[in-house]
């Protein structure tokens, strides 16, 4: 597989086939057709990419059920158990303020209120006091 990653998460999946030993990566650029060409032939002449994608197609098709009827078995999982409550996510029972994180939110915000809070009243009573007796002199 040659690999060109774009954006977000597809720099660390590339390298990590890099590091598999099942990928190439080429970086997206203008003038990558050097490096394109050079990784195709590498791709196609070198017999260890070849030998691990095999590897990697066993692995993957190894499987002890098809997926059609692993399919069957969890539809009939479910039904069976009158919607598989024991399966769902606790995150459902979450209340909404929790998954939008505003709990957290009003924390910070609390926090950076009371530190803007104690920093005006140190540096306004120092200028009050500091006032009060430049006028006694």
């Amino acid at each position: 597989m040659i690999g060109i990653p774009g954006m977000v998460d597809q720099y660390q999946n590339v390298d990590r086939a890099v590091r598999r030993g099942f990928a190439i990566r080429v970086d997206l650029a203008y003038d990558m057709d050097k490096d394109l060409k050079k990784s195709i032939n590498e791709m196609l002449n070198e017999s260890k990419y070849r030998k691990i994608a095999k590897e990697l197609s066993f692995i993957y098709h190894d499987r002890p059920v098809t997926p059609g009827a692993e399919l069957v078995h969890w539809v009939e999982h479910v039904v069976k158990t009158r919607g598989a409550l024991h399966l769902q996510s606790p995150a459902l029972n979450v209340p909404f303020y929790q998954k939008l994180y505003l709990d957290l939110l009003a924390l910070i915000i609390a926090f950076v209120l009371t530190v803007i809070y104690i920093a005006y009243r140190i540096f306004c009573s120092r200028s009050v006091a500091e006032i009060q007796e430049k006028k006694r002199r």
